[in-house]
């Protein structure tokens, strides 16, 4: 895809005037008007700091004044509307802005590691059998089974790393988060009414800590994959083009200059994700940009809250 960037330079001619050049993707362009010239020269010194940090030359630290400066808009010519992020950022925001807003495809970006969901996964299928029977749904391994059993269609319909899309695969996956996430949310209810009404492992301090910890654990992973398969499309996509418009900010969207090329969130950052909002309640680094994830935050950091609320004030009151 060819990147229309305009840079501007000055360059002194034989009568000591400014003589404007464009450079278009590394070819060079006829020489434009002096008027142009003298009216691009404008947002020269801003604009040239901009494309420099794009194409990884070294550049200057912006002052305050660029920093608060809107950005030019159709700077960009192949997206020919101003950047999405804002006008309020500086010139180290350009970089994923116009790769985000003009769909750039890096071919060295390989798919996702499959082995991290995985063993996760692994670990939630574990989970039914370590907690009391009557948690379950019925037997304890209907829900591991059909885990299980998306798990083995996803790797023989994609097998190695995480890149093929298709409409069957991304059933697959969406099934497989519902699975998780109701299964999760059985056992979460089934918790509450325990600590309402009383249960069996309400009777004991240890028993009610290691039930409670277990169904906080389920609640983490669920939402792990929730984030992970619904943000930017889920891993297919994000393999191949970076979202537009992200539905969750990382600290790495924000602060590219800390950013190693080339970087994409993976499963393991939205287990980070997860776990941090469900022990803080709250985002912590990682911001909710589009309804659906603000939701899904909201209800993990309420679950998560009445779990270890509930549990512990519980706790203490065995132990008086």
């Amino acid at each position: 895809m060819t990147v229309d960037i305009l840079l501007v330079t000055r360059s002194e001619n034989s009568t000591g005037g400014d003589e404007g050049s464009s450079i278009r993707a590394g070819v060079k362009q006829p020489e434009i008007d002096r008027g142009r010239a003298a009216a691009l020269m404008r947002v020269d010194a801003r604009l040239t700091l901009r494309s420099r940090y794009f194409f990884g030359l070294p550049t200057p630290i912006p002052s305050r004044r660029d920093r608060l400066a809107p950005t030019p808009h159709h700077i960009c010519g192949a997206c020919e509307r101003p950047s999405h992020w804002g006008t309020s950022m500086g010139a180290g925001f350009l970089a994923p802005t116009l790769s985000s807003t003009m769909g750039i495809r890096s071919s060295a970006v390989q798919g996702e590691k499959r082995w991290p969901m995985a063993i996760t996964l692994l670990v939630a299928m574990a989970l039914p059998f370590l907690l009391p029977a009557r948690f379950s749904l019925g037997p304890r391994w209907i829900i591991p089974a059909v885990e299980a059993l998306l798990l083995v269609a996803l790797v023989v319909a994609d097998p190695g790393r995480i890149d093929r899309r298709s409409t069957f695969i991304r059933a697959l996956s969406l099934g497989l988060v519902f699975i998780l996430v109701f299964g999760a949310a059985a056992v979460t209810i089934r918790l509450v009414v325990d600590l309402i009404r009383g249960g069996p492992e309400t009777n004991s301090p240890g028993q009610l800590l290691r039930v409670g910890w277990l169904t906080w654990v389920y609640v983490i992973i669920s939402f792990s994959f929730l984030y992970w398969e619904l943000d930017g499309g889920g891993p297919e996509a994000r393999s191949r083009a970076t979202p537009e418009y992200p539905d969750l900010a990382f600290p790495e969207h924000l602060n590219p200059r800390v950013t190693r090329p080339g970087w994409r969130p993976e499963y393991f950052d939205y287990l980070y994700l997860a776990f941090t909002n469900a022990l803080a309640f709250s985002p912590t680094d990682v911001m909710p940009l589009s309804r659906w994830a603000k939701l899904a935050m909201a209800i993990e950091a309420t679950a998560s809250l009445i779990i270890v609320g509930l549990v512990i004030a519980r706790a203490v009151n065995i132990l008086k």
